[in-house]
C-alpha cells in the first residue's frame, strides 16, 4: 500500500489528477512521434543537439555551465 500512496501523491503533484502510466500513448501526436525510428529516435539532428545542450530554455550547459568541463576533460 505505501508504494501506491507514494505514486498517487506523485501523480497528484505532477499532473493534478490520478493518472496511469502511459496514458499519453493514446494521443495521436504521441503515437506518430513514437512510431518513427526506435522509440521516436530516428536520425541525428544538429538542431536537437543545440536545444538540449546550449539553448536558454532547456540547455544542459546553459543551466549548469560547469558541466561543459566534462566535455573538455574527455579530450
Amino acid at each position: 500500500m505505501p508504494p501506491l500512496l507514494i505514486f498517487a501523491a506523485y501523480s497528484m503533484i505532477c499532473f493534478g489528477h490520478l493518472s496511469i502510466p502511459y496514458e499519453y500513448s493514446v494521443r495521436e501526436e504521441f503515437k506518430a512521434g513514437m512510431s518513427q525510428g526506435f522509440m521516436g529516435i530516428s536520425h541525428f539532428r544538429p538542431s536537437v543537439l543545440y536545444l538540449i545542450t546550449v539553448h536558454r530554455y532547456r540547455g544542459l550547459f546553459y543551466h549548469s555551465p560547469f558541466l561543459a568541463l566534462a566535455v573538455w576533460d574527455g579530450f
